[in-house]
């Protein structure tokens, strides 16, 4: 099934273009990205009480391609982590 946005009358229209850094070859700075794998924040970890309780999460660096493909952490040894 084709669908389309309706627009009350009277109400202008605005679209948002995204695109995925990750993909281009230069990020949004217009700066080439890296060839060489690089240390990446990565995902936080779930809480670890349960509501109510108090609780840590953690995010630990993940060593990745400019495509955002995570690798090896050797990969990334001669890199400073960061904390």
């Amino acid at each position: 099934p084709e669908s389309k946005i309706v627009f009350p009358q009277g109400h202008k229209k605005y679209v948002l273009q995204a695109t995925n850094t990750r993909t281009n070859s230069n990020d949004p700075t217009g700066e080439p990205l890296p060839q060489e794998p690089f240390w990446e924040p990565g995902n936080w970890s779930r809480c670890s009480a349960t509501c109510g309780h108090l609780g840590a999460r953690i995010q630990r660096p993940q060593c990745v391609m400019a495509n955002g493909q995570e690798v090896s952490e050797a990969l990334c040894d001669h890199l400073q982590k960061p904390l």
